[in-house]
């Protein structure tokens, strides 16, 4: 690891502990029951973690992932996006809070963020869960 990296991965940390919110993630874990492999059903267990996160909106006029994900109708405009440090676990299927809020994890939704092939930090895509 270089420390040009180490250096962006810290800057990067010290932003989100300084200007962040605390974010809960509760990765699942998916159940397969029976003989019917296409057909899984995710249960509560799994792991949870914490750390901080900032959260913003969707801006897809500012982002050209947002831009592009809303084009291929991944995310919708009332989505967010969430930063976070590259150490925190995040699966496709987890649901979130944060700001009080909960939501879900948009498939396909999660974006890794690498310089020169190290991973600096994990953006992800979120849906509220309240109608």
């Amino acid at each position: 690891m270089s420390d040009a990296i180490d250096g962006l991965r810290s800057d990067f940390n010290d932003f989100i502990n300084e200007h962040g919110t605390t974010i809960s993630i509760q990765n699942k874990t998916v159940s397969v029951t029976g003989s019917d492999y296409d057909t899984g059903t995710f249960a509560n267990s799994g792991t949870v973690v914490t750390g901080s996160a900032f959260m913003m909106p969707v801006t897809p006029n500012k982002s050209a992932d947002d831009k592009r994900f809303i084009e291929q109708g991944i995310i919708e405009q009332t989505d967010r996006k969430v930063f976070m440090p590259s150490t925190l676990t995040i699966d496709q299927n987890a649901d979130v809070v944060i700001d009080s809020g909960s939501w879900k994890v948009v498939d396909k939704g999660i974006i890794d963020v690498p310089t020169t092939g190290e991973l600096v930090y994990r953006k992800a895509y979120v849906r509220s869960l309240r109608p």
